[in-house]
């Protein structure tokens, strides 16, 4: 990036101050015209100002009206943490599966996508390589978030056991199934397992039979989740190319988890 791009006026300067103060480094665009305003009343000036700091590498686009504020060092990239972002993004939103998990520090691998589940129509978008994905789900599944701070911004965030119960819902694949496996074997000791099984009653069949199925994998047999399925009839198949039967949960699991 040359130098010219880098340049920051003080009126530049005074702007973007201004809207950090007041809002944080994740702005829309009616809040810096409301900062804009302060200097000049002109509608047409203040599209090309923030134009010009957008061009300039100061204001980067996150979706349309919603910008971050980069610094001097992180010229014209993102340095907030993805989750902001996706708050950002979707305010009626709460991140989940393996963003949750890390926050929880529960999964410590690089993070390329940064799921979310939301009740509202949201287009997942990739931000400077990061894939944000947002969830449509149905309001009866809307459940088990807090809201969490981060960086100094308000951030809704799953429960360990919501983020586990979101991969095997929204996720049918034997990636998600075997990190849910996993996390059961690390971390079983830190999670409340009392709030996952009021949080799986909730949950469709095809899931409760999935982490009854889990847990006989760790040899703990819960009546609780077996109450859950035991009146219903027909299978479930835990991805589409399970093939193995397990009477007790009647659900095709893949190969992968056979004992």
């Amino acid at each position: 990036m040359d130098s010219k791009s880098t340049i920051l006026n003080k009126k530049d300067l005074l702007l973007l101050e201004n809207a950090i103060i007041s809002y944080g480094v994740v702005v829309t665009f009616e809040q810096l015209q409301k900062e804009a305003q302060k200097f000049t009343q002109s509608e047409q000036y203040i599209h090309k100002w923030i134009d010009s700091l957008i061009k300039k590498g100061w204001l980067v686009r996150l979706k349309r009206k919603l910008y971050f504020i980069t610094s001097m060092e992180s010229l014209g990239s993102v340095t907030v943490s993805p989750m902001v972002i996706a708050q950002n993004l979707e305010p009626q939103s709460y991140v989940s599966c393996e963003a949750a998990l890390q926050y929880h520090g529960m999964f410590d691998q690089l993070l390329q996508t940064v799921r979310s589940v939301t009740t509202e129509k949201q287009q997942s978008r990739t931000i400077q390589g990061i894939y944000y994905q947002f969830i449509r789900t149905q309001a009866k599944y809307y459940f088990g978030f807090t809201q969490e701070v981060v960086e100094n911004n308000y951030v809704n965030i799953a429960t360990p056991e919501k983020a586990l119960l979101d991969l095997l819902h929204f996720d049918r694949t034997f990636r998600s199934v075997d990190i849910v496996k996993e996390k059961l074997q690390e971390h079983y000791h830190n999670l409340n397992i009392s709030q996952l099984i009021v949080f799986l009653e909730k949950e469709q069949t095809l899931v409760q039979r999935m982490m009854g199925f889990l847990f006989d994998q760790q040899g703990i047999d819960f009546q609780e989740i077996h109450a859950f399925v035991s009146h219903k009839k027909g299978y479930s198949k835990m991805t589409t190319d399970s093939t193995e039967f397990n009477a007790k949960w009647r659900l095709y699991y893949h190969s992968h988890f056979r004992k």
